[in-house]
């Protein structure tokens, strides 16, 4: 289990910071419009792309682990499932993008070349095999280095300034190379894709079983990615590009929490049926972890802001200084999502976190539309952290089982600086 968090570890850190850097520099290249044109097109593919993964992943594991001897047909059968749904979402994602904006040809083909890439992911069944081997090298060296590759083609790319449309190129091809490491990583493991089936029954069983994943995972993509789609469609690209370039600093900074909280989550399980006292003082300890290095993250980023946006990206994206300086408080708000999930999981209370999701989205999407005509980029920001904090703490108060999550994340406020081992 180390060994497998180390490399997950190594390999998220490492791809997080190449890919920033490679990020800011194509940032800087394209400009805020194209780099809005972009990530519009990432974000209108996500609510697409429910379709190839069907949130499928979950059940996967789970069956594998417990039915050891069909592993040909559960893998088989996921598989053939996720293709077609990637299917429908290269049709239905293409002829939508292409009705919507039939005068942006640029972006329709990146739109095209993102929901084609769903395709290759359908071959991520091996990687949720391996995760059942714990064996997660694997994967991450089939997938890493396509990683690197790409990163050195978007680099080529840069220099020999290229259109738009390569960059969307690029993303396929590294999914493309996925897929491919992949299958050479499961045959070198001495197993054979040919001897994969399908079952009629077995794909009825997981998509019944799956229902509530896959919901889930819709209200997660509205939550997360609907505020790209309302800012491109209600003021413009320009603005999509200053807010992605500004939220993609912050997205960096939620490795450190789901770090921690991968390396404790073994031990506070087992301790939960082992001492309940312990488990809710241990608990409350990383609580106060959290808003501890919430604050020592979150304070000296807003009064860098303007110096950290202009290292990275330019003048060009300085009105992106605020943008970070408001979207930062979600640092905080994922570092208590990450041990709310924990504690929700452990307390077999997983719809609770459904429930919360589904309340923050709509949330998210009503400040959207009424903040984004007044503030622009700015009102997306604060829409993301006021649903947030829906999600991790406010809408836990509904239900009676989760109330003492916001007693311990209020708690933690005033005694943050409480984290000695107990």
């Amino acid at each position: 289990m180390a060994g497998n968090i180390s490399w997950i570890i190594a390999d998220k850190i490492f791809r997080i910071f190449t890919g920033l850097i490679v990020t800011a520099w194509m940032a800087r290249y394209l400009g805020p419009g194209n780099f809005g044109i972009y990530n519009y097109g990432l974000a209108f593919i996500s609510f697409f792309s429910i379709l190839s993964t069907l949130g499928i992943d979950q059940i996967l594991l789970r069956d594998i682990v417990r039915y050891e001897q069909d592993r040909d047909e559960i893998l088989g059968t996921t598989f053939l499932l996720r293709f077609a749904g990637s299917t429908l979402c290269v049709t239905f994602a293409t002829l939508t993008i292409y009705i919507l904006k039939h005068g942006q040809p640029v972006l329709t083909g990146l739109v095209f070349l993102f929901s084609l890439s769903t395709l290759f992911q359908s071959f991520e069944v091996i990687e949720v095999f391996f995760k059942s081997k714990v064996l997660i090298r694997f994967p991450i060296i089939a997938k890493g280095i396509p990683f690197i590759l790409i990163n050195l083609f978007k680099v080529v790319l840069i220099l020999s300034q290229a259109s738009l449309i390569w960059f969307g190129a690029a993303y396929a091809i590294e999914l493309f190379l996925c897929a491919t490491g992949m299958v050479i990583a499961y045959k070198k493991y001495k197993f054979e894709i040919a001897k994969w089936t399908f079952g009629f029954s077995r794909a009825k069983y997981m998509l019944r079983q799956n229902l509530p994943l896959f919901f889930s995972s819709l209200a997660v993509v509205f939550y997360t990615r609907f505020d790209q789609i309302l800012l491109g469609g209600m003021i413009d690209s320009h603005s999509v590009g200053i807010y992605a370039a500004a939220t993609k600093i912050t997205e960096i900074s939620y490795i450190l929490p789901v770090a921690i909280i991968t390396t404790v989550a073994p031990s506070l399980t087992k301790l939960h049926t082992q001492d309940i006292d312990r488990y809710r003082l241990r608990t409350q300890k990383f609580f106060n972890i959290m808003t501890l290095i919430g604050f020592a993250v979150i304070i000296p980023a807003i009064i860098l802001s303007p110096y950290i946006i202009r290292l990275i990206y330019g003048a060009k994206y300085v009105t992106s200084s605020s943008v970070f300086s408001i979207h930062i408080w979600t640092f905080l708000l994922v570092s208590w999502g990450v041990v709310k999930e924990l504690i929700l999981v452990t307390e077999g209370n997983q719809n609770v976190s459904l429930y919360s999701t589904v309340i923050a989205m709509a949330i998210n999407i009503c400040l959207n539309l009424l903040l984004i005509p007044r503030l622009q980029e700015n009102g997306s920001a604060v829409s993301a952290v006021v649903s947030q904090f829906v999600s991790v703490s406010l809408s836990l108060l509904i239900f009676r089982r989760s109330r003492n999550i916001v007693k311990q994340q209020l708690i933690s406020l005033i005694r943050f600086y409480d984290i000695k081992p107990d």
